[in-house]
């Protein structure tokens, strides 16, 4: 049984019992939630997602591609406990950090809440999430990381870093934090060149072109230093258009 119809199958069924399922004698309820299948169940189903895959491109293809014909599995993948075991399951195969898998696995709605779990219950702390957050403004950053430490690739289109970065501000990172040397996200992405993480960051209510890094330098002056024409002006109208909004 493929996992498309076992799922079907499961979710028409009201009673599980270890060895099969029994006919119901009322209509059968639908499964909504992956809570509602048994324990033994999440990992078979999790299992059948990532088996013979060395691609995360291609897991995160199937599990959307599931999602969108599938309306019981679309709900799993809101659901904070698919992405606890899916990164369990992923790290098996593996061993690369949690909060690493999750920024990967960021399209997903239930990684903002098992982020949000994570940070509640301590096993991931609020540096984390900044530390990453300057690393990913580094362009392929998170895809070079994977490739150099695990057995996965990356085979399609390159992850969309900016869905990690919106996850890790929504769960409370500070978009201003800055490194050792002084440098913040959106120094590093006009430095790297990285125009997409820099634009989505100006456009952040909070973020801040005045700040420093340890060479007295803003991130202005580093697109200038650098000779940075391109950055350099995507910079200055940034700040004249703020003037101008005053």
């Amino acid at each position: 049984m493929n996992f498309l119809k076992s799922i079907v199958f499961f979710s028409a069924c009201t009673i599980f019992i270890s060895n099969g399922c029994m006919e119901p004698e009322k209509p059968a309820q639908t499964t909504t939630t992956f809570e509602d299948l048994p324990r033994d169940l999440h990992n078979l189903i999790i299992s059948s997602l990532i088996v013979n895959e060395n691609s995360l491109n291609a897991i995160i293809s199937k599990i959307s591609k599931t999602a969108q014909v599938n309306k019981y599995f679309n709900s799993f993948i809101n659901n904070p406990s698919f992405i606890d075991i899916l990164i369990q399951k992923l790290q098996e195969k593996s061993q690369i950090s949690k909060l690493t898998y999750a920024l990967v696995l960021s399209q997903f709605p239930g990684t903002l809440a098992w982020l949000k779990e994570q940070l509640k219950k301590g096993t991931i702390k609020k540096s984390n999430l900044e530390n990453a957050l300057i690393s990913l403004a580094v362009p392929e950053n998170l895809e070079q990381l994977i490739e150099k430490n695990t057995n996965f690739t990356f085979t399609e289109t390159p992850i969309l870093t900016v869905n990690a970065i919106k996850t890790l501000i929504n769960v409370g990172a500070n978009p201003n934090s800055q490194n050792e040397q002084g440098y913040t996200p959106l120094m590093v992405a006009g430095l790297k060149n990285n125009k997409s993480i820099l634009i989505f960051l100006l456009n952040l209510s909070n973020i801040d072109l005045s700040i420093k890094n340890q060479q007295d330098n803003t991130a202005l002056e580093i697109a200038r230093i650098h000779q940075n024409k391109e950055i350099e002006k995507i910079l200055q109208d940034y700040l004249k258009q703020k003037k101008l909004n005053k």
